[in-house]
């Protein structure tokens, strides 16, 4: 299953690129513009040799609400470019027809943090699957997947008594969303953690 392209009319952010660049050692990130000083040796930016000359890149973080009937990912704690290694946790969603964000953790099903969900990958459903995209045109499509999200969401499975970090977590509500669509691809995709 592949992330949205850049190509996408609705939800692009347009203008908001990665810029690049390496020095000391390290390649730099940043979202909105290249730092005065290396954050590694604080030299300026001017001043410095640098390895690989600053460039931009498209960024892949998107705002999950420009994301209707998706399935959406970040880092449980911050950002992917500030926070982010390959030692943390990541959290998942789903989002409904309007793009609002259900997401599941220790606090229990919210519905209320969807601007926490700015810069986050959106997985393209309808790219890992042919039928996929034939099922999201369908008129109905969206209603369908909100009656089938609120469902899951209206489970007793999906509170915060009976979160457990690792057998019942966003991982599971978004899993148990997926089967609960009761289509190909989608419970197929649910039947395995590892498959998904």
């Amino acid at each position: 299953m592949g992330l949205r392209g850049e190509d996408e009319e609705k939800g692009t952010r347009r203008g908001l690129s990665i810029l690049c660049f390496e020095h000391c050692g390290k390649r730099i990130f940043s979202l909105k513009n290249i730092p005065d000083a290396c954050p590694v040796c604080n030299l300026l930016i001017t001043q410095c040799d640098l390895k690989i000359p600053p460039f931009a890149v498209p960024s892949p973080f998107k705002k999950a609400v420009d994301f209707p009937c998706s399935i959406v990912i970040k880092p449980t704690k911050g950002n992917f470019l500030d926070d982010y290694s390959n030692k943390s946790n990541l959290h998942i969603a789903v989002t409904d027809s309007s793009g609002e964000v259900y997401e599941f953790d220790r606090q229990g099903l919210h519905r209320d943090r969807t601007y926490d969900w700015e810069n986050c990958l959106v997985l393209d459903l309808s790219g890992a699957d042919p039928l996929v995209l034939e099922m999201i045109q369908d008129p109905d499509w969206g209603e369908y997947w909100d009656i089938c999200l609120n469902q899951t969401a209206g489970s007793d499975a999906f509170t915060r008594e009976n979160y457990h970090e690792d057998d019942n977590n966003c991982f599971n509500f978004v899993l148990s969303f997926l089967l609960s669509l009761n289509q190909s691809p989608f419970s197929g995709w649910a039947g395995s953690k590892v498959d998904f």
